[in-house]
């Protein structure tokens, strides 16, 4: 009977470590796990705010690109009231080009009827 009973206390005490190393082994793992679990979050949380920044680039090339784009609009509507104005600008030079060649053939054709008019009366 005391053989048994020191059997049976061996053997609980046997069970009290392995339970005990299994209890270790789980609280290791579990902090293990915690671990793990943190640097997780902290890494979702470093992917989040790097997206958050990408999002806040990509919003103000967004904005630049609009900017931009309006400018260049703007731009090309200036250019192209220029070129307009220039047109203008164009035509009535030629207008003036003409009106300068007209002025001068009457000027010439007054200028021979001048002299012709100062023969006549010489003679």
């Amino acid at each position: 009977w005391l053989s048994h009973l020191a059997s049976l206390q061996q053997h609980h005490h046997m069970q009290l470590e392995e339970m005990s190393q299994r209890e270790e082994q789980y609280a290791t793992r579990i902090h293990e796990m915690q671990n793990e679990m943190n640097d997780l979050l902290n890494e979702q949380t470093t992917h989040e705010n790097e997206y958050n920044q990408w999002e806040d680039e990509k919003e103000t090339l967004i904005q630049r690109y609009n900017k931009k784009s309006d400018e260049w609009r703007r731009a090309m509507n200036d250019l192209e009231q220029m070129n307009s104005e220039n047109t203008d600008y164009l035509q009535k030079i030629e207008e003036y080009d003409n009106t300068i060649d007209t002025l001068r053939q009457e000027a010439d054709e007054y200028e021979e009827w001048r002299v012709q008019s100062s023969v006549l009366q010489i003679e």
